[in-house]
């Protein structure tokens, strides 16, 4: 029993402990397409889409969303720092578009667009959690970091590229094999 207290005091006074918070926010911004002709339909959301997402392409939908990192560290001695706090929010901002036409459709066609809207949801929640996956990996790297105290905001910048460049190559590969997002509409 004695040792069990002293290996807890031990810990509770010589643990470096971090007050650290993860923050994962998700938001859903809808463009409205009104292109009433259902074989332009992909073209339009595209074009839409383009000023939002900035990417190219084609997109029917995208996640964006900065990322935000405020660390406090605390000296150790001979010029080394470690990270006392830190803040780490995400963000996922998901662009979909909403397909209102300005002149009625064949109900088909409103269902078929239904399941390729549900399809795009699902599309999208997957590279949120993409994001996060590899945003959490980022976040509990810089909770370890011990570097020169001049290096360590640079040393966070690396992490998160780290991080960034293996979400972009995962998010890539899962738009590649994902096969429920149409090229043509109505198919």
């Amino acid at each position: 029993m004695k040792i069990l207290l002293f290996a807890t005091l031990f810990l509770l006074c010589f643990s470096n402990s971090v007050k650290a918070e993860y923050i994962f926010n998700e938001s859903i911004e809808y463009l409205s397409v009104k292109e009433s002709d259902p074989k332009k339909l992909l073209s339009a959301i595209s074009k839409r889409l383009k000023k939002s997402c900035k990417i190219s392409g084609h997109p029917l939908s995208c996640t964006t969303g900065p990322i935000y990192i405020k660390p406090s560290y605390t000296a150790l001695g001979k010029g080394q720092c470690s990270i006392s706090e830190i803040e780490f929010v995400v963000n996922a901002a998901y662009h979909f578009p909403i397909w209102t036409p300005q002149e009625p459709s064949h109900p088909k066609i409103h269902d078929r667009w239904r399941v390729i809207f549900e399809n795009i949801i699902l599309h999208e929640k997957h590279h949120g959690k993409i994001r996060d996956k590899y945003m959490k990996q980022a976040y509990e790297k810089a909770l370890k970091l011990k570097t020169h105290c001049k290096n360590i905001k640079r040393a966070l910048t690396r992490i998160l590229e780290e991080f960034s460049y293996k979400e972009k190559k995962d998010n890539r590969r899962f738009d590649q094999q994902d096969k429920n997002i149409p090229t043509r509409f109505p198919n």
